[in-house]
């Protein structure tokens, strides 16, 4: 896992997640808010899509239900709960998250995608 395509529409928090990711080593491409994100997602091909839900033009959620079957995990870190939205993110978290913490899941799904692949490959 590589590429990480990031949705979020607050400024801070999508700087922060952009530049921890970059620094750890993924190639990162964000954008400000869902409809934005799905306009970019193909030609990006993220392993992994990092996306809040409560954005302007289109909300998390909707992106997820946008990119279903293409092939890429999803992150939700929100504070709305997706058992509420009707979406099943590979991985939830709630914010407020710490840098740490969002790496932390990162390199863990990280490692269980590397484990899958080793695992198809044999």
């Amino acid at each position: 896992m590589r590429r990480i395509l990031i949705a979020e529409d607050d400024m801070l928090l999508g700087g922060v997640y952009e530049i921890l990711l970059e620094e750890a080593g993924f190639e990162v491409l964000w954008r400000r808010d869902g409809q934005e994100a799905l306009e970019a997602f193909d030609d990006f091909a993220p392993d992994l899509l990092i996306t809040d839900n409560s954005m302007p033009r289109m909300t998390g959620a909707e992106l997820m239900r946008a990119v279903e079957g293409r092939g890429a995990r999803v992150m939700m870190v929100s504070a709305s709960d997706p058992r509420m939205l009707q979406v099943e993110p590979d991985l939830w978290l709630e914010k407020p998250v710490t840098p740490a913490r969002l790496l932390s899941a990162v390199r863990a799904m990280e490692r269980s995608i590397d484990s899958v692949g080793a695992q198809v490959a044999a």
